[in-house]
């Protein structure tokens, strides 16, 4: 369910990418902030230590809210607030770890039944590029047992949605469409024939 079949850097590219874009950023700025992302995970990824990573964060996060508008600014409050918290989660071993993690090798040793499912507006593991990279995979591996489906209208949480957007998942009352539930239901009774 929402499972990944891109690298961790890859989708996260992707999710900034498509959330942005879901709030109607221009696409100058989308880039400029992807660039910005580049850069950062470029350090996260290296082989600085933990201190020399810290510091060409901050560093990097400074000259970033540099360019920023007065208003955006605003958005992020207090630089030294903003930084610490950024750095607090980017250099945090389970980020980084899924920076670099590439699920492709271990879904091509799956040898067991599987489905992989995956939201229409779903902007945390994108489905478009997720969902043939799973299927690529499996095929790799030998795997002929499986069934790749995207959901429509389904978000991340396989909620009914709008717009797909993180915002919407508290707003939205329906904890799991039923479209999901069923998709499952029929995929078991299929197997288990």
């Amino acid at each position: 369910m929402a499972g990944p079949g891109l690298p961790g850097d890859s989708i996260l590219y992707l999710q900034t990418e498509l959330i942005y874009r879901a709030e109607g950023q221009s696409e100058e700025k989308i880039q400029e902030i992807l660039n910005g992302v580049r850069e950062v995970y470029s350090i996260l990824k290296s082989d600085y230590s933990e201190s020399e990573m810290k510091e060409k964060l901050k560093a990097k996060y400074r000259q970033q809210f540099e360019k920023m508008s007065d208003e955006e600014k605003q958005r992020y409050g207090d630089l030294n607030t903003y930084m610490e918290m950024e750095i607090r989660i980017a250099t945090s071993p389970w980020f980084r770890t899924f920076l670099k993690f590439d699920p492709r090798p271990f879904i091509e040793k799956i040898k067991c039944p599987v489905l992989a499912i995956n939201g229409e507006k779903d902007l945390q593991v994108p489905p478009k590029q997720n969902l043939p990279a799973i299927e690529e995979a499996l095929k790799r591996g030998g795997n002929k047992n499986f069934l790749i489906k995207e959901l429509a209208g389904l978000n991340h949480l396989f909620q009914t949605s709008l717009y797909g957007t993180i915002g919407e998942y508290g707003v939205i009352e329906e904890t799991i469409s039923p479209v999901a539930l069923e998709t499952m239901l029929n995929w078991l009774k299929e197997i288990l024939k």
